[in-house]
């Protein structure tokens, strides 16, 4: 699966995909003091809600407005 992530200013949209098909997205507030390690345990979390499996990401894309 791919990973996609557009961190904004205010909030950070993830996206999961399965070859062309988007299987789930998510949002978050973006905040300066959160770390990877926090994120990922919410990513994690996210999956487990829907039944995915984040082992199966295999890429990611990251864009970004924030300096």
């Amino acid at each position: 699966m791919l990973l996609v992530i557009d961190a904004g200013n205010t909030e950070t949209v993830f996206g999961l995909y399965r070859g062309r098909d988007l299987v789930s997205r998510w949002r978050m507030s973006s905040h300066s003091g959160r770390t990877a390690d926090e994120a990922w345990v919410l990513l994690r979390g996210w999956c487990a809600a829907e039944g995915l499996e984040a082992a199966g990401i295999r890429d990611a894309v990251i864009s970004s407005v924030v300096p």
